[in-house]
């Protein structure tokens, strides 16, 4: 990225002898130092891992992971802001004043700590008070599943699920392939489908995003065992896509980063779709010893709030953006 903000952010860091590493690939450098950022995490947040953030943070940013003095995090730098991406703190209070200091060297009156846990901003509460800030709900209810529920399927509750287990899955009709470069574009024109037929009900159109993010992962995924991209197919005719992870720090933790599926015939797709999916997922993630999977942010679309809480989950967690001005 070749941006005056993001220069000149390097510039200060050299200047004030810290030191700072780009965070662009999961190497073993990457993966410790965002570990690290987590390691006293007791619920693993939906971003709070590198895939989410070397692939769907990095588009159209550059990151740089930082040691300040009295702390370490991610910087996200774009064209015109830069983001503190969840820190670890020796001191907090001390650390945002190494943050402002960098912000009034950029020229920059106000930034956000974003992806904060409630558990962490607890912590941080007292000592916030001392600065200008604000606390913004990033997500009131990232929805947590048991698995072994949803692979038992047990009771009334579940009994639409089991049926289209015993439909699509138990049947084969549907077939998992992994996302690769020969079919990429499949997985791209299924993203293009998906946003033509549902995604108008959401308030964000992100298919730039999600394609890159798509890109990035798949690639990943053909030396990362944890991580699986997908493409789902019924009678040869491509109806989705789903993307999902061992948790890289949680090895009981799962999360279900991305499912698309086409349900209506009408549109191309197939009825079921994408119930047979999560399930397969959750069938997954059993067998790689996963008991709690996080699914994300319910959401203000109807539709979407409807199908999740259908699985029953039995935790919400929640996520802020701490915003701070000079």
């Amino acid at each position: 990225m070749n941006n005056h903000l993001y220069f000149k952010t390097v510039k200060y860091l050299k200047d004030n002898t810290l030191n700072f590493f780009p965070v662009d690939y999961p190497n073993k450098k990457v993966i410790f130092f965002v570990k690290n950022l987590y390691c006293d995490e007791p619920f693993p947040i939906f971003e709070h891992n590198h895939y989410h953030i070397i692939s769907y943070l990095h588009f159209k940013a550059e990151l740089l992971g930082v040691n300040f003095y009295n702390g370490s995090c991610i910087l996200s730098v774009g064209e015109n802001n830069l983001n503190f991406f969840t820190p670890i703190a020796k001191d907090i209070e001390k650390l945002i004043c190494e943050f402002l200091s960098l912000l009034k060297y950029l020229k920059i009156s106000n930034s956000f700590i974003t992806h904060v846990s409630r558990y962490r901003l607890i912590k941080w509460q007292k000592s916030l008070t001392k600065f200008n800030f604000s606390i913004i709900n990033r997500s009131r209810e990232e929805v947590v599943y048991d698995v072994s529920t949803l692979v038992e399927l047990k009771g009334k509750d579940f009994a639409k699920l089991r049926n289209t287990r015993n439909k699509l899955l138990n049947k084969n009709k549907l077939k998992f392939i992994d996302i690769n470069g020969e079919n990429l574009q499949i997985a791209f024109n299924i993203v293009d489908l998906w946003n033509d037929v549902q995604g108008f009900k959401y308030q964000k159109k992100k298919d730039k995003k999600e394609k890159y993010v798509i890109k990035i992962l798949s690639n990943i995924a053909k030396r990362d065992k944890n991580l699986n991209t997908k493409l789902v197919f019924w009678n040869n005719i491509p109806v989705g896509l789903i993307i999902y992870f061992v948790h890289p720090y949680r090895k009981d933790w799962g999360e279900i980063y991305m499912v698309k599926c086409i349900n209506r015939s009408s549109d191309g797709g197939i009825h079921g779709a994408s119930d047979a999916s999560y399930l397969k997922i959750f069938e997954d993630f059993k067998n790689s010893g996963v008991k709690w999977v996080n699914d994300g942010d319910l959401g203000i679309e109807e539709g979407t709030r409807e199908h999740k809480l259908r699985f029953k989950p039995i935790r919400f967690l929640q996520s802020f953006d701490i915003s701070i001005s000079l």
